[in-house]
């Protein structure tokens, strides 16, 4: 899932930060099958999920919610997401995480979603990460709401490269929520972002770059450089 937040600037700071989440496609390549062998590995992959193949009970999810070679099935593609994510499959973990964060083929239910997404988060799935990350900032029920779990779950994706998470880190930052307000460190993740090619990235830099002086701006272009060594991976 990719969670992109779009913030605007005033003479008190982050004044206005807006949450938008919407659900990724996740695919492997055990999907990548020829059209005339689809029915084939369909009815291939139905007799090895029954059988308890976590795999193939994910591939089965995987064609059902995307409609590839059969007719879209979003409750069966629950289904044999969870039946896999019961097994421990770290993506149909993440699959089945979203159904459940975004009401697909089931009830919305965040906190039931929040707990997938950390079993497949803690086995280092960066797109699990930023997805409870969002929850633990975006939660229906305030209860359950953590900005600094939120911030840990966001470093850590950063870290791994991805841009959404370099991005909300430099917002988390910017803003202070979750984690002690540095606009050098904000500069630093949104200009890894950038990098990145993500969207907002650069006019969050540059709003950024406003709040500090010459010599923290040449701080913050030196930890850039150290965070693009360390943290750069390009991330299709």
């Amino acid at each position: 899932m990719l969670a992109s937040f779009i913030i605007a600037l005033s003479v008190t700071g982050y004044a206005e930060i807006k949450f938008n989440a919407s659900p990724g496609v996740v695919t492997t390549s055990s999907t990548n099958v020829n059209k005339v062998k689809q029915q084939t590995a369909y009815e291939s992959w139905i007799k090895s999920a029954a059988k308890g193949q976590a795999d193939a009970q994910f591939n089965l999810g995987l064609i059902l919610e995307q409609g590839t070679g059969v007719k879209q099935d979003l409750p069966k593609a629950v289904f044999w997401y969870k039946k896999a994510a019961i097994q421990g499959h770290t993506i149909a973990q993440y699959n089945y995480a979203t159904m459940l964060h975004f009401g697909k083929g089931i009830n919305k239910d965040e906190t039931e979603a929040a707990k997938w997404y950390e079993l497949a988060a803690r086995k280092g799935h960066i797109a699990a990460q930023s997805s409870l990350a969002f929850l633990y900032l975006q939660h229906t029920k305030a209860s359950f709401r953590n900005s600094s779990k939120a911030a840990y779950w966001y470093n850590k994706s950063a870290k791994l490269g991805y841009p959404e998470s370099q991005f909300n880190l430099g917002l988390l930052y910017a803003s202070g929520r979750g984690i002690s307000q540095n606009y050098i460190q904000a500069y630093a993740w949104f200009d890894l972002a950038f990098i990145n090619n993500y969207k907002n990235a650069l006019e969050s830099r540059d709003s950024a770059a406003n709040r500090l002086d010459q010599q923290q701006l040449k701080d913050a272009i030196q930890l850039s450089k150290t965070l693009q060594q360390l943290y750069f991976r390009k991330y299709p």
